[in-house]
């Protein structure tokens, strides 16, 4: 596939997917590049998000030309485990999920697609493709976002239906979940199978943790008609085009409506989702000479994290981050197969 549309080009495109298309970069940063005053269009400053560019037009960016090539996209699947960060470097020295990808010839180019939270595992997409990328993340396009999770607590009918209703939180608004069904029970352990559309920042754990319900495993396992399959966690794998837009494949029934053979199909991919749901997480320490007593850091680690949860109404990212600390972990997984 190419990397533009020599009609659309002819008639005139907007701004941010001109640079979106023609650099990599998402579209949302494109956006704010655009507001930054960084683009320049025919010699003049652009800052107008409503600005379009024709094939005639001279588009720079800091200072330099962007010439519309004839490249190839790239599109990824990976497994991000948990304790990465969904993002191509870290100001804090947390490691990434680009730190996952072992071809320098590709991570120069791809970035994520969207967002999964640091404590959260599961399917990522990575792309260089902009235009691929906006349509994934953007409500208006309805792609629906997969998650099984597995919760400590007792939920009764009334608390599952808080859940379908949704939260109201004064920070962020109404958080509800597109569909949400129970998979399995065991004890006082519950596993669901939760579907977003907007995917708002740490939705599912938002509204669980307001419902006073312990979170153990969040893990996506599909985005719109895309599976993550058997991609092992921390692995990747590189996508054909006509691949990564099963995103896009509009589902026909819900999951209550499905035909019995159906639901055991989904069963059996939540059973293959939760193989490793008991995982144990190996701590690296960027200088081991300071850390020497590593369970006392991970405890600290740990009690930030309760921290943040009481703060979670808090709209700082950067206080989340901070109280993470120095800590790097990497998932050593064990299978344990479906409970």
């Amino acid at each position: 596939m190419k990397s533009y549309n020599d009609d659309d080009m002819k008639q005139g495109i907007r701004l941010n997917k001109f640079i979106a298309m023609h650099t990599g970069v998402s579209r949302r940063a494109a956006d704010e590049i655009i507001r930054e005053g960084r683009a320049n269009v025919n010699g003049k400053k652009i800052t107008q998000l409503a600005t379009s560019v024709s094939g005639e037009d001279i588009v720079l960016l800091d200072e330099k030309r962007i010439v519309p090539s004839n490249k190839d996209f790239i599109y990824l699947m990976i497994n991000k485990p948990k304790a990465f960060l969904s993002s191509r470097k870290s100001e804090k020295g947390f490691r990434t999920v680009m730190d996952l990808i072992d071809k320098p010839e590709i991570a120069k180019f791809v970035f994520p697609v969207g967002r999964l939270d640091f404590m959260s595992e599961g399917l990522l997409l990575m792309t260089n493709d902009g235009d691929f990328a906006y349509k994934v993340t953007h409500p208006k396009f309805n792609v629906i976002k997969s998650y099984i999770v597995e919760v400590k607590g007792d939920i009764t009918p009334e608390i599952l239906g808080k859940i379908k209703k949704g939260v109201f939180l004064k920070d962020v608004g109404l958080l509800k979940p597109h569909s949400v069904k129970v998979v399995k029970k065991n004890l006082n352990k519950y596993i669901l199978l939760i579907d977003l559309k907007n995917g708002k920042n740490r939705e599912i754990r938002k509204i669980l943790e307001f419902l006073n319900l312990e979170i153990i495993l969040l893990r996506r396992i599909k985005i719109g008609g895309l599976p993550m399959g058997d991609l092992r966690s921390g692995e990747f794998k590189i996508i054909k085009k006509n691949i990564a837009e099963l995103v896009f494949k509009k589902e026909t029934e819900t999951l209550d409506a499905a035909e019995p053979k159906q639901r055991k199909a989904v069963s059996g991919l939540t059973s293959a989702s939760l193989a490793s749901a008991n995982t144990k997480n190996k701590v690296y320490y960027k200088n081991p000479e300071e850390f020497k007593n590593g369970k006392k850091f991970q405890n600290k680690y740990k009690d930030g994290y309760r921290e943040d949860i009481r703060n979670s109404k808090s709209k700082s990212r950067t206080g989340n981050e901070k109280k993470r600390g120095g800590i790097i972990f990497a998932n050593k997984h064990k299978s344990v197969g479906a409970k």
